[in-house]
């Protein structure tokens, strides 16, 4: 074990480009589109059915490349958001410098954020409100 190792840590990482977005996943997100001097916003990817059809128009897709049994739709969700499907997933990582990447890497005219999860506590939590069980995500 190295020393002040950035990813031996007690914590997950979240890099976000803009400090005024919300910690919501991409398929609960408000588009706002630009439509000449007007702001139209746009919330398409809140219904259930919308969420669905859009990973099920991934994976007729991507079928053709990935290699996936039809049935693994947790599986396919995880292939979806690599690819920029908005997806009820949020990107972790153990990694502060990876996270930090992100925080900076897409919006130079907007204050990046880093949020922090300590995993234990929000182990305790999920155990206590979330329905947490020992055997899933040690």
């Amino acid at each position: 074990m190295f020393l002040n190792n950035p990813i031996d840590s007690s914590f997950l990482y979240r890099g976000v480009c803009d400090s005024q977005y919300e910690l919501l996943p991409g398929v609960f997100r408000k588009q706002t589109d630009r439509a000449g001097s007007h702001h139209i916003v746009n919330g398409k990817y809140l219904a259930w059915v919308k969420e669905k059809d859009l990973l099920l128009s991934f994976i007729h897709e991507a079928s053709g490349i990935l290699s996936l049994a039809p049935v693994d739709l947790g599986r396919w969700a995880e292939y979806a958001q690599h690819y920029g499907v908005p997806t009820r997933f949020l990107d972790w990582s153990s990694n502060p410098l990876v996270a930090l990447y992100f925080a900076c890497r897409d919006n130079a005219s907007c204050n990046g954020t880093v949020w922090l999860l300590h995993k234990t506590n929000y182990k305790k939590f999920l155990k206590k409100f979330g329905g947490y069980s020992t055997t899933q995500n040690k």
